[in-house]
């Protein structure tokens, strides 16, 4: 059974190497909340207030972070891409079920290293945000905000800055 923890207030708690795979954490107050080594696979934290919030190292591939503020957060190194999508029987579709960052304020944030391989960052505002050795190929990044974002040793989307 699927954890729903919406709209509930988990900030400043350390919740270090936990898995809230799958679960419902849209909605919740995460400020300041230590999420390092976490895994988040599937896991819906869609208008979440994580500002602040340590996610380095945390897995997030296929999360729903649409809307989610993520200001001054501390994502190094963390994995936010896809997650295959895989029959039954566990065989492999070739398709695939990227991490949801539509509209999410990640201003200030630190990305380093971080992997958002075909993550959608439609609207995402980046502004300031350090991306320095980020993996963004086959990232939609229409109509994010990039301004001051440091990109050194980013690896970008082939064309207009992602898919459209």
């Amino acid at each position: 059974m699927r954890a729903d923890l919406a709209k509930q207030n988990f900030a400043m708690i350390d919740f270090t190497a936990i898995d809230f795979s799958g679960a419902n954490l849209g909605e919740c107050t995460l400020r300041g909340t230590l999420l390092r080594r976490s895994r988040l696979v599937m896991a819906n934290l869609a208008g979440a207030n994580l500002a602040e919030a340590d996610l380095g190292g945390a897995t997030l591939d296929g999360a729903n972070l649409a809307q989610a503020r993520l200001q001054g957060a501390i994502l190094n190194g963390a994995q936010i891409g896809a997650v295959e999508i895989r029959r039954p029987d566990g065989s492999t579709t070739g398709r695939f079920w990227p991490a949801n960052l539509t509209g999410a304020d990640l201003r200030g944030a630190s990305l380093k290293g971080v992997n958002l391989r075909m993550a959608t960052l439609v609207d995402a505002d980046l502004s300031g945000a350090d991306l320095s050795c980020a993996n963004l190929v086959d990232a939609n990044l229409a109509g994010a905000q990039l301004e001051g974002a440091i990109l050194d040793n980013a690896s970008m989307p082939v064309g207009e800055l992602g898919r459209r």
